[in-house]
């Protein structure tokens, strides 16, 4: 599991906890949402939650052991 933090001034991808199973993972990311549910500024989409006070997103993603997201190449804009 990764978690992705990003604020106003700030970018960081940390690896947290292995697990032996995607559904190992999933099920912890939703108790890490939960977690958070008791923010009254906490808006959550999909496996992420954004503070609108601070404007700081946590996003939380199920890689394998060969995936590193901070390797992956941005994606380019439209336009």
């Amino acid at each position: 599991m990764w978690i992705h933090t990003q604020g106003p001034n700030n970018e960081n991808w940390s690896s947290l906890t292995g697990y032996s199973s995607e559904k190992q993972c999933m099920d912890s990311i939703k108790e890490k949402l939960q977690t958070w549910s008791q923010f009254k500024d906490a808006k959550f989409d999909g496996s992420s939650v954004t503070f609108t006070e601070n404007k700081v997103t946590i996003a939380y993603r199920c890689l394998t052991d060969d995936q590193d997201p901070r390797k992956e190449k941005p994606r380019k804009r439209a336009g």
